[in-house]
């Protein structure tokens, strides 16, 4: 009786060390699930930050975009200008060429 009982507490004091292990191996995966929990705060922390950067730069590229939209719209004026005043030039050169003409052609008659 005395056997039994001493292989019966045997047995209790196993399963005490048993259950102690399972505790400590608690309070590890409590201790890593704790560290995964702030790391994932601190990605999601970053996270945001990036979010804000991708907005900062969205919001730039928009700018870059209707400056660039803006200028290409100035050089299509300022072609058309050009062009103008290159048909102004061209025509005054011709009435010009024409005046020298006639003006030769009348001394010419005169003389």
């Amino acid at each position: 009786m005395e056997k039994m009982l001493n292989l019966i507490l045997d047995e209790l004091r196993g399963i005490k060390k048993d259950v102690e292990s399972l505790k400590e191996g608690q309070v590890n995966l409590e201790q890593r699930l704790d560290k995964l929990e702030l790391g994932q705060v601190n990605l999601e922390e970053r996270l945001d930050k990036l979010d804000q950067g991708q907005e900062g730069i969205a919001r730039k590229l928009d700018v870059v975009y209707k400056q660039t939209a803006d200028l290409v719209e100035f050089r299509t004026e300022t072609q058309v200008c050009f062009q103008d005043l290159k048909d102004d030039i061209d025509f005054l050169t011709t009435k010009e060429t024409k005046n020298e003409k006639d003006i030769f052609l009348m001394k010419q008659k005169r003389a």
